[in-house]
């Protein structure tokens, strides 16, 4: 929502900021809800396609090798950004070491999911997908809600389904082969009382 309001407002003035001003201006709008974000929504909102992102570094974009199907699912659930963040940040003061071990984990799933993305082993991501859900869940930061719907992904033919974003609730993705299965797997998601869509990310759009 930030970035296509500082896009409006440019375009009302006859503005055009390069995209990463935009994110930058953005992330200022995120930081009075969230506290302390990442900044990956406001950067690849504003980027757009796929990138990989490290907090404090430049975005690097990636080529996907093939048209990527998603399918994302909504819990309803809503949760504080700022409320999950701080949650972490005590898990990592209780015990650094897990802390750091998990981290590391996730680390080496973002390098082989790149080389997958690039190299269009869409199996290969969807596993790195289910090992990051795992991760996260150590975190505590999925719920019974997107358990299901990851579950009902997974069993409707998806390569792999995680939760997305800071966790508690809000959304899930799973990665299909191909448009036909993106809808199946779509529709198991809605079977769970949860919406679902379809996207695609890559290729010939």
């Amino acid at each position: 929502m930030g970035v296509a309001v500082c896009r409006a407002l440019d375009a009302t003035v006859g503005r055009a900021d390069p995209d990463a001003a935009i994110g930058e201006r953005t992330l200022a709008w995120e930081r009075v809800f969230h506290g302390n974000p990442s900044g990956i929504d406001n950067a690849v909102s504003a980027h757009g396609g796929v990138v990989q992102f490290r907090k404090g570094q430049p975005l690097e974009p990636i080529a996907p090798r093939s048209e990527m199907h998603l399918v994302i699912g909504d819990s309803g659930e809503s949760a504080s950004t700022k409320a999950m963040v701080a949650g972490v940040a005590r898990q990592k003061e209780r015990d650094p070491k897990r802390f750091q071990k998990t981290l590391d984990a996730v680390e080496s799933l973002v390098k082989n999911a790149r080389l997958a993305i690039e190299s269009g082993d869409w199996y290969g991501l969807g596993q790195l997908m289910n090992l990051n859900h795992a991760l996260l869940n150590t975190l505590m930061l999925s719920t019974a809600r997107l358990e299901e719907m990851c579950a009902a992904a997974r069993h409707a033919g998806a390569h792999g389904a995680k939760l997305t974003g800071s966790g508690g609730g809000g959304c899930m993705i799973a990665l299909a082969d191909d448009a036909d299965a993106a809808a199946e797997v779509a529709e198991a998601i809605r079977e769970t009382g949860h919406d679902a869509f379809t996207t695609r990310v890559g290729g010939a759009q």
